[in-house]
């Protein structure tokens, strides 16, 4: 009980103003609580497909044009790339495995750029078969437990500008090619 009229109001204000201020506390935090900031690490594997789709559909790589594809976070998995005529740009981001499979698989397709990519973890970080055309530029190729590039049955292939280093064997394996700069 209050005797003090003025005294027992300034105390009232003040009750009042403190259940206020945790009442907007306890929203505050209740709103802050119901947004969850996601990193966007992708893992496993992800198919850009022939018709330019890409497998699974949340995977962290965009295109509007079906023709330049951007990694827009982290993957941790192998790409295999079925589509041919296409640009695969890594916008600074990596792909890394657990130290087994391809980092980037490129089997009996033509004309594909992998660039600005850092590739790491994989028994090869990219993996090229049967194709032609392909140009790999300014990524990051290391820590792969066979070799940073394995390059079989291909031709016209262009590799510049790349870091390929601290590789388990070769920084690039080449077998039965024909025009190859490197």
């Amino acid at each position: 009980m209050c005797l003090k009229k003025n005294y027992c109001n300034t105390e009232r204000r003040e009750m009042k103003n403190l259940s206020n201020s945790v009442l907007v506390a306890f929203l505050l935090i209740g709103l802050f609580a119901s947004f969850q900031i996601k990193v966007a690490n992708a893992s496993g594997t992800i198919y850009i497909l022939s018709d330019g789709t890409i497998s699974p559909p949340s995977s962290p790589i965009l295109t509007s044009d079906g023709v330049t594809y951007t990694l827009t976070a982290d993957i941790n998995d192998s790409i295999v790339v079925e589509r041919s005529n296409i640009i695969i740009d890594g916008a600074g981001h990596t792909v890394e495995g657990s130290g087994t499979d391809n980092g980037f698989k490129l089997v009996s397709i033509s004309n594909v750029t992998i660039r600005n990519t850092h590739i790491k973890n994989f028994t090869y970080g990219v993996y090229i078969e049967s194709a032609s055309s392909i140009t790999l530029i300014q990524n990051n190729i290391t820590a792969n437990s066979y070799d940073g590039i394995g390059l079989f049955f291909s031709n016209r292939t262009i590799i510049t500008g790349n870091n390929i280093a601290s590789n388990g064997y070769d920084g690039i394996e080449i077998y039965e090619l024909s025009l190859i700069h490197i």
